[in-house]
């Protein structure tokens, strides 16, 4: 057995101090403690399948440490840095990640089911086949984000900036894209059914072969956007100028 401490990220002070056979089991035991981990410095720690069901985690320092398959559910990591850590196959449902930076993240498999993600700073991260049905993502930062295959059936992402993100054969059905910023978004094979689009940038964005039926494009901004063999049935395309939509053949009937 070590003793390990856990350190505050700017004073340095002593959080918590315990042993185990490594830092993953300390931090489980202070997080089953109910011991706030907040300002925590565990940049570049272990805590891969590590039990962290819950924990406080918020402002703190976890800038490349790994997370793979660990159990963050309901956690509390508002405003953490965990910029290029490692979270694949994380589960994440129910947690607390408003304001956190999660620049160049690898998400990829990991359950994110009914979490909050406000205002996070998603730019360049990897959510490759992640679960992410009913998160919140109103004002997240995905540019040039990794999104395909991912399941977002009925997410907010009202105002969120998708641009360059590749959402390539995902489920957004009811997904919610108010005010979104989707310009040059990779949206092939998509699965956009009853979407609200309302007033979403998506000049230059490949539909192709996407699934439109019963979709909200209200005033929204379709600038050399891609619509080819596109599904469209009751689609809602009202003050929305369609003369530069490049598509193979028919017509759109807005």
């Amino acid at each position: 057995m070590k003793t390990f401490e856990i350190k505050h990220k700017e004073s340095q002070a002593v959080i918590y101090r315990g042993e185990g056979a490594d830092l993953a089991q300390v931090v489980e035991a202070a997080a089953a403690a109910g011991v706030s981990l907040a300002s925590a410095n565990l940049a570049g720690a272990d805590l891969r399948q590590a039990g962290l069901y819950g924990a406080t985690l918020s402002g703190a320092d976890l800038r490349e440490a790994t997370f793979t398959a660990a159990n963050l559910s309901c956690a509390n990591l508002s405003g953490a840095d965990l910029s290029d850590s490692d979270l694949h196959r994380a589960d994440l449902s129910g947690a607390v990640l408003f304001g956190a930076n999660l620049t160049r993240a690898d998400l990829s498999g990991a359950d994110l089911r009914q979490a909050d993600l406000r205002q996070a700073n998603l730019t360049g991260s990897n959510l490759t086949c992640s679960n992410l049905s009913g998160t919140n993502l109103s004002d997240a930062n995905l540019t040039s984000s990794k999104l395909a295959a991912s399941v977002l059936s009925g997410a907010d992402l009202t105002r969120a900036n998708l641009t360059c993100a590749t959402l390539s054969g995902a489920n957004l059905r009811q997904a919610t894209f108010t005010a979104a910023n989707l310009y040059r978004a990779k949206l092939f094979g998509a699965d956009l059914t009853q979407a609200d689009l309302s007033g979403a940038d998506l000049s230059c964005a490949n539909l192709s072969g996407a699934d439109l039926r019963q979709t909200t494009f209200t005033a929204a901004d379709m600038y050399r956007a891609k619509l080819s063999g596109v599904y469209l049935s009751d689609s809602d395309f009202d003050q929305v100028d369609l003369t530069e939509v490049i598509r193979s053949s028919g017509t759109i009937d807005a």
